[in-house]
Formats: structure tokens, sequence, C-alpha cells
């Protein structure tokens, strides 16, 4: 990789300049290691469990297993038994969002590669 630092145009790849600094670098590229064994389902929160339509709350994680191989999601439902449901682009630890209705949010993520685990946990219930 060639970093180049000029003062004025910066010149194509192998181009010349007056006054400035290139820098090659050597890097490797490595494929990260699959996960194995059980992920860490850690911990959920909510920051309130009340509210009104137009009022965001948020869903955090910590301590759960951050690692190739592992997807996460958010999940709601109508009844604290389902249907879940995924919710759409709500794939990072945490999430904020507004409820119209009464809504359970449990926890998920997907482990893939040597395993086919779903983990739900910590179920939450946004009430008005």
């Amino acid at each position: 990789m060639r970093v180049v630092a000029v003062e004025g145009t910066v010149p194509g790849p192998t181009g010349t300049y007056t006054w400035g600094e290139t820098e090659d670098y050597c890097i490797d590229i490595i494929a990260p290691v699959p996960c194995s064994g059980a992920p860490n389902s850690g911990t959920a929160s909510i920051s309130t469990n009340t509210g009104c339509v137009t009022q965001v709350f948020n869903l955090n994680t910590t301590g759960l297993t951050v690692a190739t191989g592992i997807d996460f999601q958010w999940y709601s439902a109508p009844t604290a038994t389902g249907p879940w449901s995924a919710i759409t682009n709500a794939t990072n630890t945490a999430y904020a969002s507004t409820a119209s209705v009464t809504t359970f949010f449990p926890n998920g993520y997907n482990l893939y590669h040597q395993h086919a685990v779903s983990n739900f946990f910590n179920c939450f219930v946004y009430t008005f």
C-alpha cells in the first residue's frame, strides 16, 4: 500500500511532486478465525418500560460475544409468546425506536459457521 502526502494536487501512485512524502507499506490480509463454542448472550436493557407513541426508547446490550460469524438481530412481538418478527435494520447491539402499541422485545443473535444457534434473552415490554 502506498500513502502519498503532498502540498497541492495529489499525484497518481507513480506520479511526481516537489514537496511531500511517500510511504510504502506491506500488509497481510488474514482471514478471521471462525467462532466456536457457545457465544455469551450478555445482558440487555431498555431505557424505559413505559412511554408515549412519539417517545424514543433505547434497547442496549453489554457483555455479549461480538465476533466473526455472529449475526445480531433485535426482534419484537405483540405478545410475550410471539409470533416473533425480526425488526428491519435492527442488527446492532443498540437499537432506538418508538412504538405505537404494547410491544415485546427479546434480543437474539444467530451464530453461523460451525453451529446453528438461536439464543433469545431478556424480554422487555414497552407499554402505554
